[in-house]
C-alpha cells in the first residue's frame, strides 16, 4: 500500500516546469498528501496558462507576450497572423534582394489587395493563396491566407535584411502600437506604375 501511495505522489509531480524536488518519502501520509493536492493546483495552473498561448489552424505558438519577455522568440506567430504589406520603396529593396525585377517579384511573392476599393498595394501571399500569385486577391480569399511565404520551415524570414517596416514595428510585447496606414503610401495608379500587368489582371 505505502508502494501505491508512492507510485501516485511520484506521478503527480510530473508538471510542465521544473519544480523542487520534494523527497515525497520522508514525510508522513497526509503530509504527502498535501503536498499532492499543492502540486496538483500548481499543475493546473500551469496548464491554463498554456492554454493561453495564441493558436492558429491548430497550431500553437508561445509569443514572447505569452512568456513575459521583452524581445522576439521567432515563433512565428505574427508571420501567421497577416504577411506584412510594404511601401512601394520597400517593395522595390526586397525585390532587389531576391535579385529580380519588381514584376518578377510580384508574380513569384506576392498577391494585390484594397483598402475599401480605392487604394491597391501588394502584400507577401500567404502560402493558401500561392495559385492567386501576382493577382488580386477576392474578398473570399483573405481568410486563412496561412503563413506568410518569406517564412521558412525554422521560422525565420528569408527577407529579413530588407524586411518591411511593419514588420520590424510589429511587437507582440510592450504597449500596442496600434494600426500602421502603410496602404496609404500606395497613391493612386502607383501599383500600375510598378506592376503593368495589373490592369489586366483585375479588370
Amino acid at each position: 500500500m505505502e508502494n501505491k501511495k508512492n507510485l501516485i505522489l511520484e506521478k503527480s509531480s510530473n508538471v510542465i516546469i521544473p519544480y523542487p524536488d520534494f523527497h515525497l518519502g520522508k514525510y508522513g501520509f497526509w503530509k504527502r498528501v498535501k503536498i499532492w493536492f499543492i502540486i496538483r493546483k500548481i499543475r493546473k495552473r500551469d496548464k491554463k496558462k498554456v492554454e493561453t498561448f495564441q493558436s492558429i489552424d491548430g497550431k500553437n505558438f508561445k509569443t514572447a507576450h505569452d512568456l513575459g519577455v521583452s524581445k522576439c522568440v521567432k515563433c512565428g506567430f505574427c508571420c501567421y497572423y497577416r504577411p506584412c504589406i510594404p511601401t512601394p520603396e520597400e517593395l522595390i529593396e526586397i525585390a532587389k534582394f531576391l535579385g529580380l525585377s519588381v514584376k518578377e517579384a510580384i508574380k513569384k511573392h506576392f498577391c494585390v489587395d484594397t483598402r475599401d476599393d480605392e487604394i491597391f498595394y501588394v502584400k507577401p501571399a500567404g502560402i493558401n493563396q500561392l495559385d492567386m500569385l501576382g493577382c488580386y486577391i477576392p474578398c473570399y480569399r483573405t481568410f486563412n491566407e496561412g503563413k506568410c511565404v518569406f517564412l521558412d520551415d525554422n521560422n525565420l524570414c528569408k527577407i529579413y535584411p530588407v524586411r518591411p517596416n511593419t514588420a520590424k514595428m510589429g511587437k507582440c510585447w510592450g504597449e500596442p502600437i496600434g494600426r500602421i496606414p502603410v496602404e496609404e503610401s500606395w497613391k493612386p495608379d502607383k501599383l500600375c506604375e510598378l506592376y503593368p500587368e495589373y490592369k489586366e489582371t483585375v479588370y
